[in-house]
């Protein structure tokens, strides 16, 4: 997959994607959109309280794609996410500590919860995230045990840390571009992006 982080101004592309990550609160959900959009490693953590985004131009065959990923951090311990921030998502990257297994038990509920509001049909990954602090003495969450539910799910399983593999993240979410891409292989929403490099809407804070 080719990639391109800017466009001219008045460039068309293809058409946008939304990915959102859901999950429990400091699982790192705003760690990895903030290093996506290729920011250092937030070393202090401050929850979010609102939902935004970033958004990157990324060329994919020939054709360029406005790319937006929302975090809902400081909405999901009150499970109060709301559901505008879902609608219309074409990917959703569902996100758990390794070393909090109620953070991955919490899955059945954040999966559950999108699949009754966008249907079976949603591009679904799972991201395994904070691998870096695994400890196979503990009480930690197995890759197999990530693994087995991925594929319940038929979902596409990646264990992640924002702090130590940051393209380990931007990998597996091309990856999931690309199936959602191969499954509609007519998408587009002309639309004008105005952006001459990645746009960060994200609002100050953390890695919840």
């Amino acid at each position: 997959m080719d990639k391109k982080d800017e466009v001219l101004i008045g460039e068309i592309t293809k058409g946008t994607i939304k990915i959102i990550l859901l999950g429990e609160s400091g699982v790192g959900k705003s760690c990895l959109i903030t290093v996506y959009g290729g920011k250092p490693f937030p070393e202090v953590s401050v929850c979010n309280v609102q939902s935004s985004f970033i958004s990157k131009v990324l060329t994919i065959n020939n054709n360029n794609y406005d790319i937006q990923i929302w975090d809902t951090a400081g909405q999901e311990r009150y499970r109060s996410v709301n559901k505008i921030y879902i609608k219309d998502s074409h990917i959703v990257i569902f996100v758990y500590d390794v070393t909090n297994r109620k953070s991955f038990l919490e899955l059945k509920f954040w999966t559950n919860y999108v699949e009754e509001l966008l249907g079976k049909n949603v591009i679904i990954g799972i991201a395994a995230n904070k691998i870096d602090l695994f400890e196979s003495d503990k009480e930690n969450v197995s890759k197999k045990e990530g693994q087995e539910f991925a594929e319940e799910k038929k979902a596409i399983f990646k264990q992640t840390s924002a702090k130590k593999d940051s393209i380990g993240f931007s990998n597996f979410v091309n990856e999931l571009i690309t199936k959602f891409l191969t499954k509609n292989p007519d998408f587009k929403t002309d639309i004008l992006s105005l952006s001459t490099e990645n746009s960060n809407k994200k609002k100050k804070g953390g890695c919840c």
